[in-house]
């Protein structure tokens, strides 16, 4: 979790300074600083913002409210650091890191994941990577589609291409042809020339 910066909660300090010295919270501070670092969602001004609003939280919590705030933090991030939510992060940094800045925000908002996380349960942050992963899918059938629409606009093209070179080369063939039993009417005629018979003497 965010630094308080030293065990200073005033409403009982021994407790309090007990539970931020405890594995527990080291071990859900860790965890959260390992999400802050791979998370695509927050820019580092708002990262900031969440930790000083978290540390300012702990402060004013009461050992309680701080135990609440563990096991809170530690289902949340169960969720966040889950295959799943891997899988909707990649993707969703992906697509984030080629649109305009200005879109970025309307895009999350339109997702639903653009809210603060502190105020989400579990079961909201899991919703949220459901419908990301479910805008991934979309976006993938509509790419195969359109994929699988242009590589048949492709093949009839080429069939298409194909056929009008058979039809053009059958074309030529056959104006060859009728080429070499043409005979002009300008070119010499061809005479069937036989010699004459011998001149044989009458004999009186």
């Amino acid at each position: 979790m965010p630094s308080t910066g030293g065990p200073t909660n005033a409403a009982a300090p021994a407790e309090v300074n007990k539970i931020l010295a405890s594995e527990r919270w080291k071990k859900v501070q860790a965890e959260f600083e390992k999400w802050l670092s791979v998370q695509v969602i927050y820019t580092p001004s708002q990262v900031d913002d969440l930790k000083k609003k978290l540390a300012a939280q702990v402060q004013r919590m009461s050992p309680t409210e701080i135990e609440q705030f563990l096991d809170q933090w530690d289902a949340k991030l169960k969720v966040l650091l889950s295959p799943d939510a891997a899988e909707a992060r990649e993707w969703l940094g992906q697509y984030l890191s080629v649109i305009a800045n200005g879109r970025r925000r309307e895009f999350l908002e339109g997702l639903g994941v653009n809210k603060d996380v502190s105020k989400l349960t579990a079961a909201q942050i899991e919703d949220q990577i459901n419908a990301v992963r479910a805008k991934r899918l979309a976006f993938q059938q509509q790419r195969a589609g359109f994929e699988a629409g242009r590589q048949q606009s492709l093949q009839m093209a080429e069939q298409f291409q194909n056929e009008q070179r058979e039809v053009l080369q059958q074309s030529g063939t056959g104006q060859a042809a009728g080429y070499g039993t043409y005979q002009s009417q300008f070119a010499p005629r061809q005479y069937n020339w036989q010699p004459l018979p011998p001149i044989v003497p009458f004999i009186w």
